[in-house]
């Protein structure tokens, strides 16, 4: 026999909110959890942008030792890289949220 979830669904909703919210705008201090998140999701948001510049430049990144797969179409792979250059610079803004102690006041 399953158990009820005592959550309710706008309790969730307005939990990932608030998450998402923190993480865009950036007030009020992080506890450690937070820290840690905000690193891992930076982290993550970061290794996305490079694997679509090391999709973009197969040929560079293969003589450096790493083996990308190849695509059949490389102009729509170079559409993507200010995207990647965007999500770059979001998951080092994350990242660097995440180091940075607040001096803000909540």
């Amino acid at each position: 026999m399953e158990r009820q979830s005592n959550v309710l669904p706008l309790d969730a909703a307005r939990n990932e909110g608030r998450f998402y919210g923190k993480l865009v705008r950036g007030k009020g201090p992080l506890n450690g959890v937070q820290r840690v998140g905000f690193l891992l999701v930076g982290s993550l948001i970061c290794s996305w942008s490079i694997f679509i510049v090391i999709g973009a430049f197969p040929r560079f990144f293969g003589s450096i030792g790493l083996a990308p797969a190849l695509t059949s179409d490389k102009s729509i792979s170079m559409v993507y890289l200010p995207f990647a250059a965007a999500l770059l610079f979001l998951g080092l803004t994350i990242i660097g949220r995440a180091i940075v102690p607040s001096t803000r006041n909540p």
